[in-house]
């Protein structure tokens, strides 16, 4: 026995960008607001039983290693126009990158044998 049916595409879901992040990675990707803000916003979302930075355990820590990671691949690079013909910026930029890193390195040393575990 064999069925035919008539299908119809009503949408694409681009799965690359599609989906939920834990808590913490919504931060890191979504808010880049007014620091004034920032106490506000955050009240505001604990009134609401909704987790945020000061309320996610060992936030700090996981905040280090996803900059961490973003630091040690600086893919914001790629954004650069044409990189050929910037390539002052792009070594201002990579400059940045590895300090930051250096930086980071230097404070996860300190978690030396106590590193939190999410």
């Amino acid at each position: 026995f064999l069925r035919i049916i008539k299908l119809n595409i009503t949408g694409i879901i681009d799965w690359e960008w599609a989906g939920s992040y834990p808590c913490s990675e919504e931060y890191f990707l979504s808010y880049f607001g007014d620091a004034d803000l920032k106490p506000y916003f955050y009240e505001q979302l604990e009134l609401l039983n909704i987790e945020t930075p000061r309320t996610i355990k060992n936030f700090h820590f996981i905040q280090l290693l996803y900059d961490l990671k973003s630091n040690i691949a600086p893919w914001f690079l790629r954004e650069l126009a044409n990189p050929d013909q910037q390539n002052d910026l792009v070594q201002l930029k990579l400059n940045e990158s590895k300090t930051i890193v250096k930086q980071i390195v230097d404070e996860l040393k300190t978690y030396s044998g106590t590193m939190p575990i999410a």
